[in-house]
């Protein structure tokens, strides 16, 4: 009886640990701030630091476990969440941002090389796309400066309550002629869920790519910025769009 009573509670205990959408790693601090609707920004250059816990949603777990096939060096985590309203339409916002090549080409980098305001994308063109109810699949093509254009495929899927994007390099990123980033090892996705009353977004960029010593900080500054750019551009659309709770306005990440 004792036996079966522990064992009935480890079981539980392991049930309710699985139904957490965050693990240890995002700290109290980072969890208070999601909660105010600021976006949380992770530098975490290590899969083994990712801060969601798989098999909590499975549109998260598809962006977790497409990163995790990386085994980055270069990684960062773009957390938010709000309060879900009635009548608003997140994921369809998600879907028209995400399908429209010339938003991605709206997206403005800072280069803190040049110290100047540059477009992150300067080719952001749709090849092809086969849509299957919920599903879009999508070749792309794209050019981030100083690399040379390179082929990617889109995921997409969509649901009232959910919405899921990935991004994968179908080929080698070079600059000039040296081989920067091998293909299927640029790795990006968006995950929108809901959870309990509210909007979670979790968001993961990662990149396995060489870290010459005299360069391992300005090329990981880089793609920090990058990542920053990307995540504070879409949800600023998001508030354009005015579905955010009156008030509510997330603050610009930290430098």
């Amino acid at each position: 009886m004792r036996k079966t009573f522990f064992a009935t509670l480890i079981f539980l205990f392991a049930a309710i640990c699985q139904a957490e959408l965050f693990n240890g790693h995002l700290t109290e601090e980072e969890r208070i701030r999601l909660y105010e609707g600021q976006i949380v920004i992770r530098f975490i250059n290590t899969a083994k630091k990712i801060c969601v816990n798989e098999g909590f949603a499975p549109e998260i777990d598809a962006v977790v476990q497409s990163i995790k096939k990386t085994n980055p060096n270069y990684l960062a985590e773009v957390l938010w969440s709000i309060p879900v309203q009635e009548g608003d339409n997140l994921t369809d916002l998600a879907e028209k941002l995400f399908c429209d090549m010339n938003t991605f080409k709206e997206i403005p980098y800072y280069s803190e090389a040049f110290d100047r305001i540059e477009p992150l994308f300067t080719i952001a063109e749709l090849i092809d796309s086969e849509k299957a109810g919920q599903y879009t699949t999508s070749l792309a093509q794209f050019c981030m400066e100083p690399f040379a254009p390179y082929k990617a495929t889109l995921y997409m899927s969509k649901s009232p309550s959910s919405f899921v994007f990935l991004h994968t390099n179908n080929d080698r990123l070079k600059v000039a002629i040296v081989k920067a980033v091998e293909k299927n090892t640029l790795k990006a996705g968006v995950a929108l869920i809901q959870d309990e009353g509210r909007w979670f977004v979790y968001g993961a960029g990662g990149v396995k790519a060489p870290k010459p010593i005299l360069l391992h900080k300005a090329l990981e500054k880089s793609f920090n910025n990058r990542i920053k750019d990307f995540a504070s551009f879409y949800i600023k659309k998001v508030q354009e769009a005015n579905v955010l709770p009156e008030g509510l306005h997330p603050d610009d990440p930290a430098s």
